[in-house]
């Protein structure tokens, strides 16, 4: 599941892809797109405008992001972790 520009973005065990609004007051999905065929458990992956999946065959999509500003805010610092080499 990924949570981009007020959307939550998951992809189920066969393939389909559901975009939803974010809301803690009702589900109101805002589209659904089959993606894939075969077992997908794998999250997918949001950069960009570009929506990356993959199933358990290792069959791997990309899909553009139309229809709206989308943005991926980053992760806050993690002092545990050390990225520098």
């Amino acid at each position: 599941m990924r949570l981009v520009d007020g959307k939550v973005f998951f992809l189920d065990e066969n393939g389909m892809l559901f975009v939803v609004k974010a809301s803690s007051r009702a589900y109101q999905e805002v589209a659904r797109h089959r993606l894939l065929g075969g077992k997908c458990w794998t999250v997918p992956t949001i950069t960009g405008k570009r929506l990356w999946a993959r199933n358990a065959a290792g069959e791997l999509v990309c899909v553009q992001l139309e229809g709206g500003a989308l943005t991926v805010d980053p992760l806050p610092a993690d002092p545990d972790v050390n990225l520098s080499y």
